[in-house]
């Protein structure tokens, strides 16, 4: 349904030749998908089928792509659409236009955004860059701090947890692993059923250009990362949690050969397509080497894909005791702002002297003391132990996930000895994963390993 035309400052004929130019490329991207499933199912052996398609159609569609993504960014730019949730324009003469023309973008940005996941769920690099692109150029407010009318508000802004984490699913391939099909959850790809372990496995291209160009070079962007592959591990377990607790199987019984061979079958089947996915998550987590362990880390602003917005001062206490909690995901659930002392962070930064603080009533007086100078209310992604935090969470919450592949289990244990274990607040809360792992003399290699056919990590 076309929009209703806007008469605004570019004119109707600027609004009426937008809607269009983006009605026709969408219109070319759903034609070209469609003769791609059509043809598909022709060729049953879509697997090397698929490859040579790809090629023949991912420039055109890449162009389509590229100037959607281009007409979307002016449209954010010019303030025609706003990917924030935030209406505007209330006492404006033509609100009702403004917001039925606004509506519409909202939509349309939502297919356009769907092309992209699609693109990068059949492992194009072409998807996943411009999809790097729209991340890029169109930010969201921070959450957490209230706006004025001044300028400098219009620089507190920060990546969209939103589209990322769109981005994250596509590429570790999360959705549909409770579902018979894998292709259930992304309506415009076609795969072979028959094959569905290999589909599910991530192409090791596509994640090392993601972390090279997305993930490596700004810090933002490897905090959000990592919250967002918390998010997704952890809504994969808990319904994964649903489905035994519904089916009447536990993590013990429900790869056990059995006269039962219903429910614990299909339990069997969606912990396979989990550990796949838990294995998609491990390799991205396995490439980031880098996080930062202390505040000088993230003094240089032209790491950061937003700068962060400078926060006010203000003097008095904070309820030091509560400052971190190592068994939470994160201490801000709707906001990213906290209040922060530099004193605080030097603390932190020594996991000795931070256990010794926390059980000695002494030390405690004296840290109150330090930090009852001035604090600074910071943003979350600019504190040193937010990110040596998320992690921790990250790893925590992928190894809590079962049938996670030998193959992989190896290079997990090498990089969270060798890396994660010096660089996290809580080391110990890894104690059970490597317990379970060396069960039986060995780290990996039988089934019996932790996380191969069990949960993992308890919760």
């Amino acid at each position: 349904m076309s929009p209703q035309i806007f008469t605004g400052s570019d004119g109707c004929s600027s609004t009426a030749e937008t809607a269009k130019e983006i009605k026709t490329l969408l219109q070319e991207l759903r034609k070209s998908s469609n003769q791609r499933q059509r043809l598909l199912k022709r060729n049953k052996s879509s697997a090397s089928f698929a490859a040579t398609l790809s090629k023949e159609t991912e420039r055109e569609d890449a162009l389509r792509l590229d100037k959607l993504r281009r007409i979307f960014t002016r449209l954010v730019g010019s303030g025609e659409l706003s990917l924030s949730g935030e209406s505007s324009n209330s006492g404006e003469v033509a609100s009702n236009a403004s917001s039925k023309w606004k509506s519409w973008l909202l939509q349309q940005h939502d297919v356009f955004i769907s092309h992209l996941v699609d693109g990068v769920v059949l492992g194009r690099t072409t998807a996943l860059r411009c999809f790097c692109g729209v991340i890029a150029s169109t930010p969201v407010p921070v959450t957490g701090i209230a706006y004025g009318d001044d300028r400098r508000d219009k620089k507190k802004v920060m990546l969209s947890e939103r589209l990322l984490g769109r981005l994250l699913e596509a590429l570790v391939k999360s959705r549909g692993c409770f579902e018979n099909s894998f292709s259930q959850d992304y309506s415009n790809v076609e795969v072979d059923e028959t094959n569905v372990e290999n589909e599910r496995i991530a192409d090791e291209a596509l994640l090392t250009l993601f972390e090279s160009e997305f993930i490596r070079p700004y810090r933002d962007a490897q905090y959000f990362v990592l919250k967002g592959l918390i998010q997704i591990a952890s809504a994969l377990y808990g319904k994964l949690e649903q489905t035994r607790k519904s089916l009447g199987t536990s993590p013990n019984t429900a790869n056990e050969q059995s006269p039962d061979t219903g429910n614990n079958a299909q339990v069997s089947k969606i912990e396979m397509n989990v550990g796949l996915v838990a294995e998609n998550v491990c390799r991205i987590l396995l490439m980031i080497d880098y996080v930062a362990k202390k505040k000088d880390d993230l003094q240089d602003e032209t790491k950061f894909l937003f700068t962060p917005p400078v926060l006010s001062e203000e003097s008095g206490a904070d309820d030091d005791e509560d400052f971190h909690d190592d068994a939470s995901v994160d201490s801000e659930a709707d906001s990213h702002v906290t209040e922060f002392s530099n004193e605080r962070e030097e603390i932190d930064d020594k996991a000795g002297s931070k256990r010794l603080s926390s059980s000695n009533p002494s030390n405690k007086g004296a840290k109150r003391a330090k930090t009852d100078s001035k604090l600074q209310k910071i943003i979350s992604w600019q504190q040193s132990y937010k990110h040596r935090n998320a992690l921790q969470e990250a790893w925590l919450s992928a190894l809590r996930l079962p049938n996670l592949p030998p193959r992989t289990q190896k290079l997990v244990l090498q990089h969270l000895s060798t890396y994660v274990l010096g660089a996290c607040p809580s080391p110990l809360r890894f104690a059970e994963y490597f317990t379970q792992s060396f069960k039986g003399g060995t780290a990996v290699g039988k089934n019996t390993a932790a996380g191969t056919n069990s949960g993992g990590i308890t919760a």
